[in-house]
Order: structure tokens, then sequence, then C-alpha cells
């Protein structure tokens, strides 16, 4: 057992010995400028008796390592290029439906004595509100109406934070808003979140036909632009009141573009 262990110490003081003159021959060769590594020479050649000579070149290896480490880096560059062009065709997509909105916008709107902020949805919060773009930072305020590209007014400006605001659509049941018809009667249109009610303030015969229905100045609006049209909705007179209810069917993202009817 005693050998045993005198043995087994001596491959291990054999191996460190080994060890050490190899760490040694490295030193002595790195400080003398390669001189021992030099007398070895520039090719290795393995003789295996069952295949030809094959002859390994120093500066083979290192060729076909730089040739895949450049077809690695090629590989990596173009997949980047890949996404650049990519993210440049969502972008151009996107810059395209934004153009559209505004030859669309400008086109139903007659009205142009105002500048018009666009906007766009941000997103919507746990209460189901619509957060969209804008706010103390580009001069809006609480109430400035908001409208779609066609130049209707779907909401208006609830709480206006720095850059953003909370759009009250037709779909919030704190939805309230004044309107008046060409006639001059006036009407208050309300939610309960499906429904949208209208009602006239003013009392009306039966034989009134209400279409088209507008802000105005007169309820603290910017001005007059179209609310909705009436007239294919049925009208019921009650107590000469007129009352309108009408579905509502709000598809809002955040390809929506919105605007902001400003002062210049």
């Amino acid at each position: 057992m005693h050998k045993q262990n005198i043995g087994f110490i001596r491959k291990y003081i054999i191996f460190f010995l080994f060890l050490f003159l190899s760490m040694l021959l490295g030193v002595v060769d790195f400080f003398s400028n390669n001189t021992i590594s030099n007398y070895f020479p520039n090719k290795i050649e393995i003789n295996f008796s069952f295949a030809e000579n094959i002859n390994f070149s120093n500066s083979e290896i290192l060729e076909n390592f730089y040739s895949k480490q450049k077809i690695v880096s090629e590989n990596i560059r173009l997949k980047q290029e890949v996404q650049d062009l990519r993210k440049l065709i969502i972008k151009n997509q996107e810059l395209e439906t934004k153009i559209s909105s505004y030859e669309k916008f400008i086109s139903e709107t007659e009205n142009l004595e105002f500048q018009y902020l666009n906007s766009n949805l941000v997103l919507i919060n746990l209460s189901g509100e619509y957060l969209i773009s804008g706010g103390k930072s580009s001069n809006l305020k609480s109430g400035d109406i908001v409208l779609n590209e066609e130049g209707f007014v779907i909401g208006y400006l609830g709480e206006v934070f720095n850059d953003y605001s909370i759009l009250e659509t037709y779909s919030s049941v704190r939805f309230s808003l004044q309107a008046i018809d060409n006639k001059g009667n006036k009407y208050l249109i309300s939610s309960n979140g499906n429904t949208i009610i209208i009602s006239s303030i003013d009392s009306l015969d039966s034989n009134t036909n209400v279409s088209l229905i507008y802000t105005d100045i007169s309820f603290g609006n910017i001005g007059k632009f179209p609310v909705i049209d009436l007239s294919s909705f049925e009208q019921t007179i009650i107590g000469e009141k007129l009352i309108i209810n009408i579905v509502i069917n709000e598809n809002f993202t955040s390809q929506t573009n919105f605007y902001i009817p400003i002062n210049k």
C-alpha cells in the first residue's frame, strides 16, 4: 500500500516537472524572440498508414479562420440591414397612411381659419379611457373638440396633461356636448356608454326633420364643426322634445388620426 502511494506521488511530481519545463521553455522562447520555436518547421506533416499525407500550413489555417470570421461578420451586417429595411418599410407605410389622412381631412374640412394639431391614440388605460398625444405643451386645454379625418366631431379633451390628454368620446358615460342645427334649435348629446342620446333643448313640432347638427361658439367651442348627421336615424317627438338614440360604434386604433382645431 505504501509503495502504491509512492508511485502515485512520483507521477504527480513528474507531471508538474514537465508542466514547469514547458512553461519555462515558453517564457524563454517569448523573451528570446521565438529563438526556440523557430527551430520547428512551418509545416506539420501527419502521415497515416491508411491515408495520403495531409499537410497543414499555418498560413492556410489563418486564412481559413479569417475567411470564416469575415463570413460571420457579413451575415451579421446583412441581418442588421434587413431589420433596418423592414423598419423603413413600416415607417414609410405609416407616413403614406398619415399623408392620405391629411389629404382626406383637408378635402372634407370647410373651416380653414384654424390650425389643426394632428394626434394619435397612445393607449387605452385600465379604465377604458383613450389617451391621445398632445397636451399642455401643445397649448391644448380641457374642452377642446377633437375631429376625425372626415372633419366630424368625435369627442373632446377631458383631462389635459403635459404631453397627452384623455379623449372623452361617445362611449364615455361622462360625455356631454351641446350642438345646434341650421335653424338654431339646440340639442344636448349624452351617452350611457352603449348608446348616444340626443335630445332637443327647445320645443319642436312633429314636422321638424333634423339633419346635421354642429358645435357653436355660443357653447364655448372654438367654432362651427359638424357633429352628427341625424337624417338617417329615427326621430321621435316626446312632449315636444326630439329624442334620438344611436348605437355607439367606435373603432379607434394606433393608426387612427385625430385633428384638434386651435387658433392660429
